[in-house]
């Protein structure tokens, strides 16, 4: 599979893209041999940051560096099937912002927070609902 390289700039919450072919690519990330690693670069009025995603088993693993720190999160399952569906980390809900929670052990519905909205498991719809912040 071609590796690539996602280098963006963020502006005003939005990504502008190109695409690089990437030849090799260093790290210990999670994920198959063969499989494609992205890695987005953006630089906002602050430090560069540099996020890679690795597709794993029914979703993706997000690795998010700054300066300062490295964390790493997951989006799988549901989830994912809808944040994928909705444009991944290039749509308007942007990267996870932490892994998944259960907010309701009874009917094992599920969340995850994003730096653009929410996307929760919903009982009453019987699938998964996106809310935008600030729409």
């Amino acid at each position: 599979m071609t590796r690539f390289t996602f280098r963006a700039q963020m502006l005003v919450a939005a990504f502008v893209v190109a695409l690089v072919p990437v030849a090799a690519f260093a790290g210990d990330l999670i994920g198959s041999p063969g499989q494609s690693e992205v890695s987005v670069s953006a630089k906002a009025a602050g430090p560069t940051i540099v996020v890679t995603a690795v597709p794993i088993d029914s979703g993706v693993l997000f690795r998010i560096t700054t300066a300062s720190q490295t964390s790493e999160t997951t989006v799988t399952g549901g989830i994912f099937a809808k944040y994928d569906s909705l444009g991944n980390a290039q749509g308007l809900l942007g990267l996870p912002t932490g892994d998944a929670y259960v907010y309701d052990t009874i009917r094992n519905a599920d969340g995850q927070n994003f730096e653009g909205g929410a996307i929760y498991y919903s009982p009453l719809a019987k699938g998964y609902v996106v809310e935008y912040f600030n729409q």
